[in-house]
């Protein structure tokens, strides 16, 4: 691993603990994790646009983009932590789920979520 390897890694690693430190472990189902994901993803974007553009915004510049993109990283991290300790519960084997992942609630097969978890 190189040496910037090891620093953005770093980066991306203190970001992810410090999400946990205020957050605490995160369990949210994949369709909230895009939502989580999409605010980073757009954070980064708006960084970027205001550094290649030029707008007089404090927005862009290095230091935002560079603090953007260790979001989007540590969030999509997060993400994957998720998923694998969900799996099991989430992504059974030859098993129909046909209960809401949250309250335990029948929904049709090939729903994860109930109408009302969904909303929430």
């Amino acid at each position: 691993m190189s040496k910037i390897q090891e620093i953005v890694i770093d980066a991306v690693l203190m970001e992810r603990k410090r999400q946990d430190a205020k957050w605490g472990e995160q369990n949210h189902l994949p369709h909230f994790w895009t939502g989580i994901l999409g605010e980073e993803y757009g954070e980064l974007c708006e960084a970027i646009n205001e550094t290649v553009f030029d707008n007089d915004s404090d927005k862009g510049g290095y230091e935002n983009m560079k603090t953007e993109a260790i979001h989007v990283a540590a969030v999509a991290i997060g993400f994957l932590e998720c998923l694998e300790r969900n799996k099991k519960e989430w992504f059974r084997e030859k098993v129909i789920i046909d209960h809401c992942v949250s309250c335990g609630v029948y929904v049709p097969e090939g729903r994860m979520v109930c109408p009302v978890c969904e909303r929430a």
